[in-house]
């Protein structure tokens, strides 16, 4: 098993010029440690609900309520016909009334709520518990929380930062091209939005997933405490284990391209309709299409072509990115 690389945090809530450009991932140890939300968590889980509720504005929040028999796994059922989950809408303080009445029973259900925007469920949060992310323009900044839940291992696009506020989080974590060793499940029906593994990482089916031995041989595991950071780089499989009753966790995403720039999921979305289907000769050729204009591009691979006739070939801009929107939306527009 490999190491995540780890740094104490010398300055509190400033976090080394290196980190952010990192290609894998890093652990801040106190980084957010003087934060006052993670000071009340060290006092006590009564304390850090208290603490949550003083920004709250009454909006309902999306929870998640597994049974106990999903030993905290947020997941498919059986059959993969559904999820292991209910999901409802409730107030903030009603979930944590759940959690407190659950800690230290046996047989307490799983409640988890994830990605939940802090200005626009806990106004004034940030102004409270900052953390500056030098040359970032506008992370997306999320709350999520709950007891001891699973989240299997799946990629998120932007690059993340996660600040653990309350409790434990155990991170597994696998390079990109683990991809195919990590027997990935459906793109469009997913517990949470995101591919997951569908593999077991704490009892992995070795017969039914053999190929997760060599993802097993990359992966990296990692603890955080109260006041602890992970800068995890986009596209790096994450599986997440909450440890304790209560844990919170404050993350913070951004993408290093320009806003307008598209999702390259969708991309690999409408691939799967226009050419996956198509014969193994002719998906020869729009595979070198592609390493031509885009995986290998180079910029002299367009030299011949006058500047003001280049079209969509030319540098991306915000104009020519709307105009590109416009075209494809006509396209897919039609009957």
């Amino acid at each position: 098993m490999n190491t995540v690389k780890s740094v104490s945090a010398s300055t509190a809530g400033v976090i080394p010029d290196w980190v952010l450009s990192s290609r894998e991932p890093v652990l801040l140890r106190g980084l957010v440690s003087h934060w006052p939300v993670v000071e009340a968590g060290l006092q006590s889980d009564a304390q850090v609900s208290a603490y949550l509720e003083r920004f709250y504005q009454g909006r309902p929040v999306t929870y998640y309520q597994c049974d106990p028999s999903a030993q905290g796994k947020i997941f498919y059922n059986d059959n993969y016909s559904g999820f292991n989950f209910k999901r409802s809408e409730a107030n903030l303080s009603q979930v944590l009334r759940l959690l407190e009445q659950g800690r230290g029973a046996a047989e307490a259900p799983v409640y988890y709520i994830g990605s939940t925007l802090v200005d626009e469920w806990l106004p004034g949060f940030q102004e409270d518990n900052r953390l500056t992310l030098e040359g970032v323009s506008e992370p997306l900044v999320s709350v999520w929380l709950g007891n001891q839940s699973v989240v299997s291992a799946h990629y998120d696009c932007p690059n993340n930062i996660v600040c653990n506020v309350a409790g434990r989080r155990r991170f597994s974590l696998f390079p990109p091209d683990q991809l195919e060793n990590l027997y990935v499940g459906p793109l469009d029906v997913t517990p949470s939005g995101r591919p997951i593994s569908l593999v077991d990482i704490d009892n992995p089916d070795l017969e039914k997933f053999p190929k997760y031995q060599i993802a097993e041989q990359q992966k990296r595991v990692v603890e955080l405490g109260a006041g602890d950071a992970l800068f995890i780089p986009g596209m790096w499989w994450h599986h997440v284990r909450a440890l304790e009753n209560l844990n919170v966790l404050v993350n913070y995403w951004w993408r290093s391209q320009p806003d307008y720039m598209s999702n390259p999921e969708y991309v690999l979305h409408h691939a799967l309709l226009s050419l996956r289907g198509l014969p193994q000769e002719q998906r020869e050729i729009w595979k070198n299409i592609f390493n031509h204009y885009i995986f290998d591009y180079q910029e002299d691979n367009h030299r011949h072509i006058p500047p003001q006739v280049l079209g969509v070939l030319a540098p991306a801009h915000r104009s020519l990115a709307k105009r590109i929107r416009a075209h494809l939306a006509s396209i897919f527009n039609r009957p």
